[in-house]
């Protein structure tokens, strides 16, 4: 089995987070980068980095802070490194007192985070309304990122669209474009890019019908929405709880929760998500979602959240063969039950798997020996 040793080859490894710290996430470039939210003051939160060295973790550098930020368990900040070595970050401030108005804002810098300038911070366009669920990565032209943004129209936040835009390495905007006019509102977008162009997974919204869709950019044109598989889970509202893709060349994998059955659930694509194979059941029974993933030379890794008991949560993952071979699961982390605990991350960085979640603070571990496939 695939994941036989890793009980014995998971190590928690100390962080520079403080006490107060998280939500987290996870960038795997020319270094390891963690990052996340900290709360420094009565009113006041940073977004926070460090790197993993041969030492260890870095000293913590900030990227930026504020009295106003939106912090929150679901919709969460992201750094990632371009090609170049340029870091770009994202974070969400309140443009007005009211309970769920705040705006995107993405930050770059050109001198290995000492320095950051904002240079998209898109317009408040709906009172009471949010533009978020960013999802950001490395594009052929600089930065790509999906994000959801309120209609014209909207009350609330909840009539939402599906943004994708690109920017070059200095922030020079490229283009940004609605690519769907009704999606959930609240579920995390992905953002990834094949040999065909890039990609965008997100939970859809027709007619209380709330499954795993996908849009992609053929030539300069994007397809009509697509689902990845007909769940059917009917919903009269959003569950919070998006999707992940991953791509290498045309392979595509696509890692989601749906509250129908009760299920995670993995499918792959061989010709850059325009097709789907039947997905595979991920989970041990009792999942909760909030899904990563990873592509493998033969497969993925998917890491989930699983019930344990009323008080209790599993960080959970597992291999899976192209082929539809399970490995079996592993349990990283037992964590309390309800949304404090977030949305764990997981990157594959020097050939070995790294975790970060949130606890009662930001925690990590590596998993010491690289991954056994087939």
């Amino acid at each position: 089995m695939w994941f036989l040793a890793l009980a014995a080859a998971l190590v928690a490894v100390p962080n520079p987070a403080g006490e107060a710290s998280g939500p987290v996430n996870l960038y795997s470039g020319s270094k390891l980068y963690l990052s996340w939210v900290e709360k420094t003051g009565p009113k006041r939160h940073e977004l926070r980095f460090a790197t993993r060295e041969p030492g260890g973790w870095s000293k913590p550098a900030t990227i930026a802070g504020g009295e106003n930020w939106f912090v929150n368990w679901a919709d969460f900040p992201s750094l990632v490194e371009l090609a170049d070595g340029t870091l770009m970050a994202h974070w969400l401030e309140r443009s007005s007192a009211e309970q769920y108005s705040y705006n995107l804002r993405v930050a770059r810098s050109a001198d290995g985070g000492k320095t950051w300038n904002v240079f998209f911070a898109p317009a408040p366009q709906a009172r009471n309304a949010y533009t978020g669920f960013v999802s950001m990565m490395p594009s052929p032209t600089g930065l790509a990122l999906a994000y959801l943004a309120p209609r014209e129209t909207a009350g609330g936040g909840h009539d939402t669209k599906l943004h994708f835009a690109e920017f070059r390495a200095d922030g020079t905007p490229v283009s940004n474009s609605a690519v769907d006019l009704d999606v959930c509102s609240c579920c995390q977008t992905g953002v990834a890019w094949t040999d065909a162009g890039p990609v965008v997974v997100y939970r859809d919204h027709t007619r209380d019908i709330r499954d795993i869709s996908i849009v992609r950019r053929v030539g300069n044109n994007w397809t009509a929405p697509a689902a990845v598989h007909a769940d059917n889970w009917k919903i009269p509202g959003c569950p919070v709880n998006g999707p992940a893709i991953a791509a290498e060349g045309k392979r595509v994998a696509v890692a989601w929760y749906t509250g129908g059955e009760k299920a995670v659930k993995l499918a792959f694509s061989d010709d850059a998500g325009a097709t789907f194979s039947p997905p595979l059941r991920i989970d041990g029974g009792h999942p909760e979602g909030r899904v990563d993933l990873l592509l493998t030379r033969t497969g993925a890794v998917v890491s989930w959240l699983e019930r344990k008991d009323d008080k209790q949560l599993e960080l959970r993952a597992r291999t899976a063969a192209r082929t539809g071979q399970l490995g079996a699961p592993a349990t990283v982390a037992t964590l309390p039950a309800g949304r404090s605990s977030g949305f764990p991350r997981m990157k594959s960085w020097n050939g070995k798997l790294w975790f970060a979640w949130k606890d009662r603070r930001v925690e990590t571990a590596e998993l010491t020996q690289p991954l056994a496939e087939p």
